[in-house]
């Protein structure tokens, strides 16, 4: 039997971590990574030293481990608050959380939360170029 309260939770719940990974800048913390790592590889083989390569290798790590909490947090924060009314709803018997979830761990709600994923993904583009 199809529990739309379960799904209409799931669609919530995706929605929610999604617009917290973007309000979190996620991706763009991402691509400093990258290019914090790409510019640590740039500096170990510019280096004429040991000396100057341990420098380099010290100041680039000590960024690169406090982007990794800041994504781990940030990650961990955009999955956590959307679930924290879902499981006051499940105290008070309203929804159950293990239906929410199972829903959107499901097959076909991934399948169609995928789908919808690259036609808004493909909508935005197309809206990008005509502006």
């Amino acid at each position: 039997m199809i529990d739309l309260l379960a799904i209409g939770g799931a669609v919530v719940l995706a929605a929610a971590i999604i617009a917290l990974l973007l309000a979190f800048r996620i991706i763009g913390q991402s691509r400093q990574v990258l290019a914090t790592a790409q510019q640590a590889a740039v500096d170990f083989r510019q280096a004429t030293s040991d000396d100057e390569k341990e420098l380099a290798a010290r100041r680039h790590s000590t960024s690169l481990f406090g982007s990794f909490f800041m994504i781990t947090g940030s990650i961990l924060l955009s999955v956590a608050l959307p679930l924290a009314p879902f499981w006051v709803l499940d105290k008070f018997g309203v929804l159950s959380l293990q239906s929410v979830i199972h829903e959107a761990s499901s097959v076909r709600f991934l399948a169609a939360t995928t789908v919808l994923g690259i036609v808004a993904w493909l909508g935005w583009r197309v809206l990008a170029r005509k502006r």
